[in-house]
């Protein structure tokens, strides 16, 4: 075998090892992506004592609550709405409707 034909064969097989590692590693990212996307529509966060369950869709937010039932102990915990307030007319309207 020549050296011009082993030198080409050696680039050739340098070649394909690089379009191997290059097409695993696309494709490890382009999973690890996905994953990231399908992490589902509501989310359990915790901050503190509180425990909050997002949907990521709409921004809706809930807080997890005991409530003090007639006995006057907890029943069961329960998901309140919290109220989104994302303008000063929200604002507004709010302190209006819990200041009476």
């Amino acid at each position: 075998m020549s050296k011009t034909r082993f030198f080409s064969l050696v680039l050739l097989l340098a070649c394909l090892a690089v379009v191997a590692i290059t097409r695993q590693s696309i494709a490890q990212t382009s999973q690890s992506v996905l994953k990231s996307d399908i992490a589902g529509r509501y989310q359990v966060e915790g901050s503190g004592v509180n425990i909050f369950l997002v949907d990521t869709q709409t921004g809706r937010t809930w807080l997890w609550a005991k409530i003090n039932g007639p006995s006057g102990e907890s029943d069961n915990p329960v998901w309140l709405i919290q109220e989104r307030l994302d303008t000063p007319e929200q604002m507004n309207v709010w302190l209006k409707r819990h200041s009476k």
